[in-house]
């Protein structure tokens, strides 16, 4: 008689750091469960440095911390991620294997990840008090999406084809080709959804592979 399926049990968060320090690959933490994060494609890679090379200087001359795709997030209790770039612009937290307060997050779009970036990813992200942008930079295209901090006012609806605004805070979403730093068109949606808004991959797996049992 073969062994019993072993069940999965949410991890702490100390449990999830310990057990990440030790094991050869990357694991998000989504829930209390790992997920092994699939390799990435070189297109991804020089995007990523070319943003880590672009941001780079600014970063330095504020002060700001940035990390590049290897330092986790803790956007949860339970639940963190490694984004593909981040800038901290505050004090770090007390634990040195992962921060909190980013002010920047950026994700790069892959034909696997899209669906997580883009319906997971940004209702942890956005929830952050100290977020002021959360950037999605597609692989396959000339593409770049902002989303960003606009003030006080705020709505909950969620606008067609992936629009959406989070409290406490309005959000803007604007479409560019090439530079994700210069100022967003005028027109651009404000806390309305819908219209303009470019199609969600409806083919991408939420995740692209099954929590690992510990």
């Amino acid at each position: 008689m073969g062994e019993a399926a072993r069940l999965l049990k949410p991890l702490s968060l100390e449990e999830y750091l310990a057990l990440e320090e030790e094991s050869p690959t990357k694991h998000e933490l989504v829930d209390g469960f790992p997920y092994t994060m699939a390799g990435a494609s070189r297109a991804h890679h020089l995007i990523v440095t070319n943003l880590a090379l672009l941001l780079g200087p600014y970063a330095r001359r504020k002060g700001y911390r940035l990390y590049v795709a290897d330092m986790k997030l803790k956007v949860g209790p339970n639940t963190v991620y490694y984004p593909d770039l981040m800038a901290v612009c505050v004090p770090p937290p007390e634990n040195p294997y992962h921060e909190e307060a980013p002010c920047l997050v950026v994700e790069v779009l892959s034909e696997s990840t899209e669906a997580t970036d883009r319906r997971e990813k940004p209702w942890r992200y956005l929830a952050l008090p100290t977020l002021r942008g959360y950037l999605l930079v597609s692989a396959r295209e000339r593409r770049a999406e902002v989303y960003r901090k606009e003030g006080a006012r705020s709505s909950t609806r969620p606008g067609k084809k992936g629009c959406w605004t989070r409290p406490p805070f309005r959000w803007r979403r604007s479409t560019r080709g090439l530079s994700p730093w210069k100022e967003p068109p005028s027109g651009t949606l404000e806390g309305k959804g819908g219209q303009g808004c470019p199609p969600l991959s409806s083919s991408a797996p939420s995740r692209t592979t099954a929590p690992r049992p510990w």
